[in-house]
């Protein structure tokens, strides 16, 4: 865990590898605009990517909406049981609506925790 809350280089998701390692586990949760994705990993902390084209808006909205993920995935990332890659997915939406980007992202990251957990769970007691 981080105690600073920074979010690092190597908290993010880069390469286009491991987009498509998080993307090819198909296990995913949805808030209106916003689909996040997730993939456990073996690294020590969780790592966040972004996804957000052209038709959610201009560039400075698009990286407003980068800004709002980005820091509320850095200040709770700690507070995820299990550690995971995470692809965030931004769709086109009304624009005169403000979204809770950071409220939305939280819920949806302990969603698919929790989506996680219970299959690690169901997984060890098949398998015993």
């Amino acid at each position: 865990m981080c105690g600073t809350f920074s979010f690092p280089r190597s908290h993010r998701l880069r390469s286009r590898r491991d987009f498509s390692r998080v993307f090819e586990m198909r296990v995913r949760a949805a808030d209106g605009p916003l689909i996040v994705f997730a993939s456990p990993t073996d690294l020590s902390h969780c790592r966040l990517g972004i996804v957000i084209g052209r038709p959610v808006g201009c560039a400075v909205r698009r990286n407003r909406i980068k800004r709002c993920l980005r820091e509320a995935f850095r200040l709770n990332q700690a507070s995820l049981t299990g550690r995971y890659d995470f692809v965030a997915v931004v769709r086109p939406h009304d624009p005169a609506v403000q979204m809770p980007w950071g409220r939305m992202l939280l819920g949806l990251m302990r969603t698919l925790d929790a989506r996680w957990q219970r299959r690690q769970a169901d997984g060890n007691s098949t398998g015993t």
